[in-house]
Protein backbone atom coordinates (compact mmCIF):
# COMPACT_ATOMS: atom_id res chain seq x y z
CA UNK A 1 0.00 0.00 0.00
CA UNK A 2 1.44 3.34 -1.04
CA UNK A 3 0.16 5.26 1.99
CA UNK A 4 1.39 2.90 4.73
CA UNK A 5 4.53 3.29 6.81
CA UNK A 6 7.70 1.81 5.42
CA UNK A 7 9.22 -1.26 7.03
CA UNK A 8 12.86 -2.11 7.67
CA UNK A 9 15.61 0.25 6.56
CA UNK A 10 13.27 2.62 4.69
CA UNK A 11 12.18 5.87 6.33
CA UNK A 12 8.59 6.67 7.27
CA UNK A 13 7.17 9.07 4.70
CA UNK A 14 5.57 12.07 6.41
CA UNK A 15 2.00 12.98 5.44
CA UNK A 16 0.25 16.34 5.24
CA UNK A 17 -2.06 15.22 8.06
CA UNK A 18 0.92 14.52 10.33
CA UNK A 19 2.47 17.91 9.54
CA UNK A 20 -0.81 19.69 10.29
CA UNK A 21 -1.36 17.72 13.51
CA UNK A 22 2.17 18.53 14.71
CA UNK A 23 1.66 22.20 13.87
CA UNK A 24 -1.66 22.37 15.74
CA UNK A 25 -0.12 20.62 18.75
CA UNK A 26 2.79 23.07 18.75
CA UNK A 27 0.42 26.05 18.53
CA UNK A 28 -1.65 24.69 21.44
CA UNK A 29 1.49 24.11 23.49
CA UNK A 30 2.81 27.60 22.72
CA UNK A 31 -0.50 29.20 23.72
CA UNK A 32 -0.73 27.28 26.99
CA UNK A 33 2.91 27.50 28.10
CA UNK A 34 4.22 30.81 26.80
CA UNK A 35 4.09 34.09 28.68
CA UNK A 36 3.74 35.94 25.35
CA UNK A 37 1.99 33.49 23.04
CA UNK A 38 1.14 35.98 20.27
CA UNK A 39 4.74 37.15 19.95
CA UNK A 40 6.06 33.58 20.05
CA UNK A 41 3.56 32.41 17.43
CA UNK A 42 4.50 35.35 15.19
CA UNK A 43 8.16 34.41 15.48
CA UNK A 44 7.50 30.73 14.78
CA UNK A 45 4.85 30.98 12.07
CA UNK A 46 4.84 34.56 10.79
CA UNK A 47 6.78 33.85 7.59
CA UNK A 48 4.67 30.76 6.91
CA UNK A 49 1.44 32.75 7.26
CA UNK A 50 2.78 35.37 4.83
CA UNK A 51 3.61 32.62 2.33
CA UNK A 52 0.15 31.09 2.77
CA UNK A 53 -1.57 34.44 2.22
CA UNK A 54 0.59 35.15 -0.85
CA UNK A 55 -0.19 31.70 -2.28
CA UNK A 56 -3.87 32.23 -1.49
CA UNK A 57 -4.02 35.56 -3.29
CA UNK A 58 -2.23 34.18 -6.34
CA UNK A 59 -4.46 31.12 -6.29
CA UNK A 60 -7.57 33.29 -6.07
CA UNK A 61 -6.53 35.22 -9.18
CA UNK A 62 -5.75 31.98 -11.04
CA UNK A 63 -9.10 30.51 -9.97
CA UNK A 64 -10.99 33.54 -11.28
CA UNK A 65 -9.10 33.44 -14.59
CA UNK A 66 -9.69 29.70 -15.01
CA UNK A 67 -13.37 30.05 -14.13
CA UNK A 68 -13.88 32.85 -16.64
CA UNK A 69 -11.87 31.13 -19.37
CA UNK A 70 -13.38 27.69 -18.79
CA UNK A 71 -16.93 29.01 -18.91
CA UNK A 72 -16.17 30.93 -22.11
CA UNK A 73 -14.65 27.84 -23.74
CA UNK A 74 -17.58 25.67 -22.61
CA UNK A 75 -20.06 28.18 -24.04
CA UNK A 76 -18.25 28.27 -27.39
CA UNK A 77 -18.03 24.45 -27.53
CA UNK A 78 -21.67 24.03 -26.53
CA UNK A 79 -23.05 26.53 -29.03
CA UNK A 80 -20.66 25.31 -31.72
CA UNK A 81 -21.89 21.75 -31.21
CA UNK A 82 -25.52 22.81 -31.30
CA UNK A 83 -24.92 24.86 -34.45
CA UNK A 84 -23.22 21.89 -36.10
CA UNK A 85 -26.08 19.56 -35.13
CA UNK A 86 -28.69 22.01 -36.44
CA UNK A 87 -26.76 22.46 -39.70
CA UNK A 88 -26.63 18.71 -40.24
CA UNK A 89 -30.26 18.14 -39.35
CA UNK A 90 -31.41 20.93 -41.68
CA UNK A 91 -29.33 19.51 -44.51
CA UNK A 92 -27.05 22.56 -44.71
CA UNK A 93 -24.01 20.30 -44.52
CA UNK A 94 -24.00 17.50 -47.06
CA UNK A 95 -23.53 14.68 -44.57
CA UNK A 96 -25.97 12.04 -43.45
CA UNK A 97 -27.12 12.96 -39.91
CA UNK A 98 -27.21 9.28 -38.88
CA UNK A 99 -23.57 8.70 -39.92
CA UNK A 100 -22.39 11.87 -38.19
CA UNK A 101 -24.24 10.96 -34.98
CA UNK A 102 -22.73 7.45 -35.01
CA UNK A 103 -19.24 8.82 -35.59
CA UNK A 104 -19.65 11.35 -32.76
CA UNK A 105 -20.96 8.60 -30.44
CA UNK A 106 -18.01 6.31 -31.24
CA UNK A 107 -15.57 9.17 -30.69
CA UNK A 108 -17.12 9.99 -27.32
CA UNK A 109 -16.88 6.33 -26.26
CA UNK A 110 -13.21 6.23 -27.32
CA UNK A 111 -12.45 9.37 -25.29
CA UNK A 112 -14.34 8.00 -22.29
CA UNK A 113 -12.37 4.74 -22.42
CA UNK A 114 -9.07 6.64 -22.69
CA UNK A 115 -9.98 8.89 -19.74
CA UNK A 116 -10.99 5.90 -17.61
CA UNK A 117 -7.72 4.17 -18.44
CA UNK A 118 -5.74 7.30 -17.48
CA UNK A 119 -7.74 7.72 -14.26
CA UNK A 120 -7.10 4.10 -13.19
CA UNK A 121 -3.95 5.02 -11.28
CA UNK A 122 -3.50 1.71 -9.47
CA UNK A 123 -3.99 -0.21 -12.77
CA UNK A 124 -6.53 -2.69 -11.45
CA UNK A 125 -9.02 -2.07 -14.27
CA UNK A 126 -11.61 -0.44 -11.99
CA UNK A 127 -12.08 3.19 -10.98
CA UNK A 128 -12.42 3.04 -7.22
CA UNK A 129 -11.31 4.52 -3.91
CA UNK A 130 -7.85 3.01 -4.43
CA UNK A 131 -7.29 5.36 -7.38
CA UNK A 132 -8.30 8.34 -5.24
CA UNK A 133 -5.84 7.23 -2.53
CA UNK A 134 -3.00 6.95 -5.06
CA UNK A 135 -3.84 10.40 -6.45
CA UNK A 136 -3.97 11.93 -2.95
CA UNK A 137 -0.61 10.40 -2.05
CA UNK A 138 0.97 11.85 -5.19
CA UNK A 139 -0.49 15.29 -4.45
CA UNK A 140 0.69 14.98 -0.85
CA UNK A 141 4.25 14.22 -1.95
CA UNK A 142 4.29 17.28 -4.21
CA UNK A 143 2.96 19.48 -1.41
CA UNK A 144 5.51 18.23 1.11
CA UNK A 145 8.46 18.48 -1.29
CA UNK A 146 7.47 22.03 -2.19
CA UNK A 147 6.53 24.82 0.13
CA UNK A 148 3.53 23.58 2.12
CA UNK A 149 2.20 26.98 3.30
CA UNK A 150 2.36 28.49 -0.19
CA UNK A 151 0.90 25.35 -1.77
CA UNK A 152 -1.92 25.15 0.75
CA UNK A 153 -2.71 28.84 0.30
CA UNK A 154 -2.68 28.47 -3.48
CA UNK A 155 -5.05 25.48 -3.37
CA UNK A 156 -7.51 27.23 -1.06
CA UNK A 157 -7.25 30.46 -3.06
CA UNK A 158 -7.79 28.71 -6.38
CA UNK A 159 -10.85 26.86 -5.10
CA UNK A 160 -12.23 30.07 -3.63
CA UNK A 161 -11.60 32.02 -6.84
CA UNK A 162 -13.15 29.31 -8.99
CA UNK A 163 -16.27 28.67 -6.91
CA UNK A 164 -17.00 32.21 -5.66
Amino acid sequence: DEGSAAVGDEEHEETVTEVLEETVADIKETITTSEHPIDDLQLKYGKHVKKMVTGGLLGFVVGKIVKHTALSVLKVAFFGGISFAVAISMGWIGKDPYDVANQMWETSIDYTNKLEKMADLNRNGVLDLGDVKVLWRRVERVLLKGNLPTSFGAIVGTCTGFFV
